[in-house]
């Protein structure tokens, strides 16, 4: 979404991407950063299309998912993916314990997809579970996290494997996690936390402590250039085989559950305690901010 209004009135950083791979930052020195659209949205300056020109910007009421023991669940979830899937994040943890940022259960199977252990990722789907990798993200930092899984294995074109974990744009584990399995549909999704069973999440070992922003799932492989284009930019919901997406925009009045952006329209309920929090970062923020 694009803003309306004299970019070069507001006070904002600025980053204009060019076509040639140079990103520049500047700042615009008058009032708080904001503009005001055509339909009355109070809209924060984010960036400038160095191709286009165009002014993008996002609501100002953008948030992240602050979870410190609590969890967001969304029952009975009937858009699952099936034979393809990826799922992207940015999130920021110190925590030293095996924080699970995202878990889906169906059926009696706990880990029909789920991605755990932020100090040594790991991805389980249809109850099949690939190896502990050397991937962390626990270091207190912002990091973009994001893996894709097929289960045919024909987007693998060098044969190393059906599932690719990336982290910040690059991919850092290949491998094959549940080649030939499908994901059920109807279960639960989780934020903060595994499952045991749909709704059935685990205790403090599994519980991820830290911050989620732009979370994404899709029924599809994305691409790495997919991937980098997602962590420089914000979730919205309207992108192809998003089956879940929480940009994390709600107004100020509708902050007690997590609305799903896709054509999903789902709502994740907060519970556990503390309960989980929309917050807006005060000391750190992910880069595509």
């Amino acid at each position: 979404r694009y803003s309306s209004g004299d970019i070069y009135l507001s006070k904002a950083q600025v980053y204009v991407f060019q076509s040639d791979g140079r990103i520049f930052q500047f700042s615009l020195d008058n009032d708080d950063g904001t503009v005001e659209g055509e339909d009355g949205d109070i809209w924060n300056v984010c960036d400038i299309d160095g191709l286009t020109g165009n002014v993008v910007a996002t609501d100002k009421s953008r948030r992240v998912l602050y979870l410190n023991g609590g969890f967001v669940e969304v029952p009975d979830f009937s858009h699952a993916p099936s034979e393809q899937a990826s799922l992207a994040f940015w999130m920021q943890s110190g925590a030293d314990n095996m924080g699970c940022p995202f878990s889906y259960a169906a059926g009696d199977v706990g880990g029909a997809f789920t991605f755990s252990n932020t100090k040594a990722f790991m991805l389980c789907v249809a109850g099949e579970c690939g190896p502990m990798t050397t991937v962390s993200a626990n270091d207190g930092a912002w990091h973009h996290v994001a893996v894709t899984w097929d289960a045919s294995g024909a987007t693998d074109l060098q044969g190393h494997g059906n599932t690719i974990i990336y982290l910040d744009g690059n991919p850092v584990w290949q491998g094959d996690v549940a080649k030939g399995k499908m994901i059920a549909n109807g279960g639960t999704v989780v934020l903060g936390n595994a499952q045991t069973a749909p709704g059935t999440v685990g205790g403090s070992v599994t519980a991820f402590e830290g911050q989620l922003s732009d979370v994404i799932w899709y029924d599809r492989v994305l691409s790495k250039v997919d991937i980098q284009g997602k962590m420089m930019g914000h979730v919205m919901g309207n992108e192809a085989g998003a089956m879940l997406a929480f940009p994390m925009t709600q107004p100020d009045d509708e902050l007690a559950t997590l609305k799903d952006a896709s054509p999903s329209a789902s709502v994740g309920v907060f519970k556990g305690e503390p309960a989980p929090e929309l917050v807006v970062p005060t000391e750190s923020r992910p880069m595509n901010w």
